[in-house]
Order: C-alpha cells, then structure tokens, then sequence
C-alpha cells in the first residue's frame, strides 16, 4: 500500500571503478543521460513536488534487510538534490559498519559517534565534512568509529539537537541507515525524520 516514488535499475559498483574515486563515480553515474541517472532525477523531482512545507527536510533511507541498495540510494539522491542547487547534507548514521563512509573512503574522525558521546552540553564543532563530490552544495557527515550501543546513542537527545540545527542550515538532509530487521537503529531514528524512503530489491536471480 506503500507509494512507488522510483524504480533504480541496478547500480553497478562504484568502488570497482578503474582509475576514478568512489566520489567521481556517483557524480558520474547522476550528471550522465541514462535510464539510471534519469530514475534518480525522478524520485528528486517527486520527493520536491511531494513536500509541502520547506522545513520538513529530513528523510531516512533505510530497508529491510541488508544489500537492498539503502546506501547507492542515500548517496546518489543526495548528490541529484546538489547537483540541482539545494544545499544537502548526507549524513551516515550506521554506527556499527559505516557503510556510507566506507564507500566513499571517508577517515573516522571528525565522526557522528565522537560527537554524539560527547557531553550534553559540550557545543559543536559539528562533525560534517566538505567532500569531494566536485558539488559545492553537498556536506558529509560521517559516522566515525564504530559504537557498539548506536541505538542508544541515535535515539540520544544530542542527536535530535544536532538535528534541528541542521534543519536550519540545510535545503535537504539524507539519513542512511542500518536495515530494519537487523537492528533498531532505523527505528530509533524514524521519530526524527519528517519521511522515509524504503528501498526494496525485487527481482533477483
């Protein structure tokens, strides 16, 4: 009963890509004229046209099981919404594997982990990179070392504050996310959003 907003043709990996960096590759994959990069295109203009209020900015990205695509999603969603003028933050709230960073060669530090286990009242620096994605309206927030209580620490009340700062500085934010079946980090962080995107693989061999 769910909406469809796009159907992603498989999405081949970026981190195979001979001579280019993981980076250069999702660039390439959206700015290009394929089926592929015109899916992406369509679930940016229909995520746009489905948001009625400019402040409701925040989507999780998440599936139900691992190796559904959650993560190429985040990723080149964030890149399309850049790539068409609107300041983004993609942030990587696996705590326990850091999918996002590890695809994109991210170090550890600075990392959401750090900062989120800081004290409640220790303010910023927030940990968000510039990367080099060659779109100078994408930020990155990695995840930073691996933390063994994440649910913990996503459902904390530093990340909802950490949260609502960013709402203010940014156009969109991207949410990637652990699957749902295996842990309750996704599930902790839903409260958060003001949507989810669901990825489902379907079709396979």
């Amino acid at each position: 009963g769910l909406p469809c907003l796009a159907e992603i043709p498989d999405v081949p990996s970026p981190i195979k890509g001979r001579g280019q960096s993981p980076a250069a590759a999702f660039r390439r994959i959206v700015a290009g004229e394929s089926l592929l990069a015109e899916a992406f295109r369509r679930l940016r203009v229909r995520l746009i046209q489905s948001r009625q209020d400019s402040r409701r900015n925040i989507l999780m990205v998440t599936s139900g099981v691992p190796g559904e695509g959650k993560t190429v999603v985040s990723v080149n969603l964030a890149v399309s919404l850049a790539m068409d003028g609107r300041r983004t933050l993609l942030i990587d709230c696996d705590l326990r594997y850091h999918t996002l960073s590890t695809v994109l060669g991210l170090a550890d530090e600075p990392g959401l982990t750090r900062y989120l286990k800081q004290d409640q009242e220790t303010p910023g620096p927030w940990p968000i990179l510039r990367h080099d994605f060659g779109v100078a309206s994408l930020d990155v927030a990695p995840a930073g070392r691996r933390a063994l209580h994440s649910a913990e620490l996503l459902g904390s009340d530093r990340m909802a504050e950490f949260l609502h700062a960013m709402r203010q500085e940014y156009d969109w934010i991207i949410i990637d996310t652990p699957p749902l079946h295996a842990v309750a980090d996704a599930s902790v962080l839903a409260p958060l959003a003001d949507g989810v995107i669901l990825t489902a693989r379907y079709r396979l061999a």
